[in-house]
């Protein structure tokens, strides 16, 4: 019987899809923002972490994390993302040792902040994932308290892939066209 590869996984495609682009695009992406203006952006990538790395994370902070989390941790160890040639950018996903010492620092057992996105700090609720609960997403500023963010109604595999293909939009804050258009 012959055996069939397992297919990558939505993050593993994400990631290397969002690297082809760069890729194509000679080293920037050509993108248009939310205000209609059309611009060339960046991204850059830190080298994969190591298993020693994820297994400190894991150990420090004795959380049940996604393993789709630690994937994204072995493609790219933190990252920028989405940085305008002109007035940079201010979204990043955080390497394995600053989501452990961030962890350490804010005390808020259970919640794993990510990344940052301009103002907004994305956590994950690792509680929730423990308990099997695909919501475990969350966003909020940085001085929202733990208990107080916002769900995000996804994973984490979900929510890096809408990140990336809306091209670094804080697409969480889009109205859904059926209440734009009045009928919800």
């Amino acid at each position: 019987m012959e055996r069939v590869a397992a297919a990558p996984s939505l993050v593993k495609r994400t990631f290397e899809g969002l690297q082809k682009r760069i890729e194509l695009g000679g080293g920037r992406l050509f993108l248009q923002d939310d205000s209609g203006e059309a611009g060339r952006y960046a991204c850059s990538f830190q080298p994969p972490a190591t298993a020693e790395e994820i297994q400190s994370l894991l150990d420090s902070t004795g959380l049940d994390m996604p393993g789709s989390y630690l994937e994204l941790l072995q493609l790219t160890n933190g990252c920028s993302l989405f940085d305008h040639e002109l007035y940079g950018g201010a979204s990043c996903l955080i390497a394995a040792d600053q989501a452990e010492h961030l962890y350490e620092t804010y005390q808020e057992p259970g919640y794993l902040m990510i990344a940052v996105v301009f103002d907004d700090r994305i956590v994950m609720d690792c509680e929730k994932y423990a308990r099997g609960e695909e919501d475990y997403m969350l966003v909020g500023t940085s001085t929202t308290p733990a208990k107080e963010l916002t769900s995000l109604g996804s994973d984490f595999e979900t929510w890096f892939s809408r990140f990336v293909v809306s091209n670094g939009a804080k697409f969480w804050t889009w109205r859904s066209a059926g209440a734009m258009l009045g009928l919800k």
